[in-house]
């Protein structure tokens, strides 16, 4: 509504203000003012305090309030209303005619009803028109419907005259709800038009029948008890029951019963005002089953389950913790604190997660030693996520004893650590004879004229020699793995240029490949990198043996280079059988040797190249990959970081 301004003609926008505790009312009571053709300006008030604050700093010509608020009702203030002259309409959603009529008496002008459908609003506007106009001569007692006035004069012909205005056509107007009426006697007198729909009957099939027939026989019992118990002084209940359909269908009803009694104190009228709460129910049955069924996998789960507040005091622990740290009950662990079970080493950072999780960041594995009961140290794996848990944060985790697991990998890095320990001290001890040997071999080789050696016999220790080498060069690989796992993450070998294709042609021409082999070099003769020469000449080396012991009629081979922004790729392929996809990796471990190759022994191989190459890559900075597919060869494939040229001092 506007306003004029009489001495300027000005249109000055109506203050009205809201006192109301419920956002979702807040936002729809906005809206509605926004929707209008007449400009309001709107204060909002979440408490009675808030309003008195609003009313002594603004000026208002209206207010709209909640009935029940947080810190009290609008009668609390109303004096303070009416001393400044301004009128009130007053909207709640409890059915309570008594305080309807309480505080039309008290002084507040206009009383609405709130429904569920937000269809009050839609008389709001007119209200407040009539309100305004209404004002200055006190007229208060319009109580405006959220129906239209054909439809309460259609009902009007059903209301007794001896029932109170107020409660009645709150009954009649609400159209969300079931609305009925029926005597002592169980005879039904009143039906609202929702009622009808949802049993699916008329009027005439109701009126005048037994009310209760409707209810399971087990309902009846339930409500006659009720009813019982009503007298004048506490005259109203609130009951939940199940109702049977015309179909046959088991419904549930939210039921709000109240008795009317004459002046001699007996009931002359039963009055109810019902709401389905089939669907809540369904859903509270589904969730209580829900809660049940995690209740018990949670009980009975095989891991660990525990819920601790926030300053690590324990609320919950399943059947597998009570088991895990030796004790007989929950109660025994119940209430104490988490780090007390905690082995003391680990308890920073049992802290240090609960704070992870307090501050969102969880789901996440952690590994710590508890303590049982008997003081025993075991290791457990833990992962955190924040819930609430009875009304307050909380932080559920879930545990598992691995215990074993971790004991059993200590004992195989031990076992690992012993053979390498083995290994180590026997190729050293097998090294050491070898040397006198190849020493004395040369000799007689070199020497043998002076030593009168036979033809004969010369082939034979030419032969003994090159078994000598090669198990000299057998025991110089494992001596020299042993080295690059102990240093490689320590030692970086010195940088400097390294011509590539004249590394890759002095390997081959050391290789002395075969004459039946062919291989291809597609590498620029200017390719320069900076990286380590010896240690990549010894890569290379290995690749193209490789390649020359695994190819196959006509053999070739193939070495490409290239390079990117950030590191140079050097490929070797060959065109031998190839390896499967599950072999990819395996085959760099130590001492991997193929199935082929482990019943034929024809190439005399140990498996230790490929080991020593991947690890050699590593040392530069690079790794040594491989793609392939069975028989269609394997390449592998030296990725190096691009290094900083050296600097040449002058």
């Amino acid at each position: 509504m506007i306003n004029k301004d009489q001495s300027s003609g000005c249109e000055k926008e109506l203050a009205v203000l809201l006192i109301e505790d419920d956002l979702v009312d807040q936002m729809a009571f906005i809206r509605l003012m926004k929707e209008q053709s007449k400009s309001y300006q709107v204060e909002i008030a979440g408490s009675i305090a808030d309003a008195l604050t609003i009313l002594e700093n603004k000026p208002i010509d209206i207010i709209i309030s909640d009935f029940y608020l947080g810190d009290g009702t609008p009668l609390d203030i109303l004096p303070e209303i009416i001393r400044r002259g301004i009128p009130v309409i007053v909207v709640t959603s409890a059915v309570d005619p008594d305080a309807a009529a309480d505080a039309i008496k008290r002084g507040v002008d206009d009383f609405l009803v709130k429904d569920q459908n937000y269809n009050y609003l839609k008389v709001l506007p007119v209200t407040i028109e009539r309100t305004l106009s209404a004002h200055k001569v006190r007229a208060p007692h319009h109580i405006y419907q959220t129906v239209s006035a054909p439809e309460l004069r259609s009902h009007k012909s059903d209301i007794p005259d001896d029932v109170e205005d107020i409660h009645v056509r709150r009954l009649v107007i609400d159209q969300s709800e079931l609305i009925a009426r029926y005597r002592p006697d169980g005879v039904t007198i009143f039906v609202n038009d929702v009622f009808c729909q949802y049993f699916g009957k008329t009027r005439g099939e109701l009126i005048g029948k037994q009310f209760d027939l409707l209810l399971p026989a087990e309902e009846c019992d339930l409500l006659d008890g009720y009813r019982a118990a009503l007298t004048r002084e506490n005259s109203k209940i609130t009951i939940e029951h199940r109702i049977t359909l015309p179909d046959g269908s088991i419904h549930w009803i939210r039921r709000k019963e109240r008795a009317l009694f004459d002046e001699d104190g007996q009931i002359i009228e039963y009055q109810t005002v019902a709401t389905d709460i089939t669907d809540r129910k369904l859903a509270e049955d589904a969730l209580r089953e829900s809660e049940e069924r995690y209740r018990m996998l949670a009980e009975y789960a095989f891991d660990g389950i525990a819920i601790q507040d926030f300053s690590g005091t324990i609320l919950y622990v399943n059947q597998s913790i009570v088991q895990m740290l030796g004790y007989s009950r929950s109660e025994e662990i119940l209430g104490k604190n988490t780090l007390s079970f905690i082995a003391p080493e680990y308890r920073e950072l049992i802290i240090h997660d609960m704070q992870n999780v307090l501050n969102g960041i969880q789901g996440y594995l952690q590994k710590y030693k508890a303590l049982k009961s008997d003081g025993e140290e075991f290791f457990i794996e833990s992962i955190g996520t924040q819930i609430t848990y009875r009304g307050k944060p909380a932080n559920i985790i879930a545990l598992r004893d691995i215990n074993e697991r971790e004991c059993a990998i200590l004992n195989l890095h031990k076992e690992l650590a012993r053979k390498k320990d083995f290994i180590d001290v026997a190729a050293h001890e097998l090294r050491t004879p070898l040397q006198p040997v190849i020493g004395f071999l040369d000799l007689l080789i070199e020497q043998s004229d002076q030593y009168q050696i036979l033809p004969d016999v010369l082939k034979i220790l030419k032969k003994i020699n090159t078994y000598v080498e090669m198990e000299r060069d057998i025991v110089n690989k494992i001596l020299s793995i042993s080295l690059l796992e102990s240093v490689h993450n320590q030692f970086r070998p010195p940088l400097e240029p390294v011509p590539i294709r004249e590394l890759i042609e002095l390997v081959i021409q050391q290789e002395k490949c075969r004459s039946e082999v062919t291989v291809i070099l597609n590498i620029p003769k200017d390719t320069v990198i900076t990286s380590n020469g010896a240690i990549i000449f010894e890569i290379i080396d290995t690749l193209v043996s490789n390649a020359v012991t695994y190819s196959r009629p006509p053999r070739q081979i193939t070495i490409t280079s290239e390079k990117t922004d950030t590191e140079f790729l050097l490929s070797v392929s060959d065109n031998g059988v190839g390896i499967p996809a599950e072999k990819f990796e395996v085959i760099f471990e130590p001492f991997f040797i193929s199935d082929a190759d482990k019943l034929s022994r024809k190439y005399g191989r140990l498996g230790l190249g490929l080991t020593m190459a991947r690890k050699q890559a590593s040392m530069l900075g690079g790794i040594l990959t491989l793609t392939s597919s069975s028989g269609a060869g394997s390449t592998f494939t030296l990725s190096l970081p691009l290094q900083e040229p050296v600097k040449q001092e002058v």
